[in-house]
């Protein structure tokens, strides 16, 4: 699963809903509407395995006017805007297939049923839909530099600036004291230790 930002984010992504199909939102579902329409208002009918309203075109109808507009509509897609989904769900699937059934299951299903061989390979089919594995991965976008992380910034520059500034004065209030002893206190130690020296 991936879940993208809204606007103002680059990724700008939608929560919208497909006009007429009964699927989920996605850029594909969305491509793929933009197709039905373009067919369906060039050729006034649609492909049979559409699911929209609209008439079914005839054989001859689906290979003179669908097949000529899905190519046309590859080269001049550019009508259709399909954003991006703020969730997009996608799972992989992987297709295997081995011939069924099985010959000793075979001679099983002639002998109980009276079915021939070709006759279940024609007919029959054997379907296994499962998850190949249990996981979920969720990768989701996230703002780089929030408000708050401004506002802790701005909050750790002004202390930073204001312990600085704290310092310098105790140090020019220490420069000060330390001048005017010297200064003052200090030249009269001197003095009188040069009177008392004299005599």
């Amino acid at each position: 699963m991936v879940r993208s930002l809204r606007a103002p984010y680059k990724s700008n992504c939608t929560e919208s809903t497909l006009r007429e199909f009964p699927f989920k939102y996605s850029v594909a579902a969305c491509h793929f509407e933009c197709l039905v329409h373009f067919v369906v208002e060039h050729c006034g009918c649609r492909d049979y395995r559409w699911p929209v309203k609209a008439p079914i075109c005839s054989v001859e109808k689906q290979v003179t006017c669908v097949y000529h507009y899905e190519d046309e509509f590859v080269w001049d897609s550019g009508n259709c805007s399909c954003p991006m989904s703020c969730e997009t769900t996608t799972y992989e699937s992987k297709i295997s297939q081995a011939q069924w059934p099985a010959k000793y299951f075979d001679r099983d299903l002639q002998e109980k049923y009276n079915l021939s061989h070709q006759y279940l390979r024609d007919n029959y089919v054997d379907v296994y839909i499962f998850m190949e594995e249990i996981m979920f991965m969720e990768i989701e976008q996230q703002e780089a530099y929030t408000l708050e992380h401004f506002e802790g910034d701005i909050g750790g520059y002004m202390g930073l600036l204001c312990g600085m500034s704290l310092i310098t004065v105790v140090e020019w209030v220490d420069f000060i004291i330390i001048t005017i002893y010297k200064r003052f206190i200090g030249s009269k130690w001197m003095c009188s230790r040069k009177v008392g020296n004299g005599n």
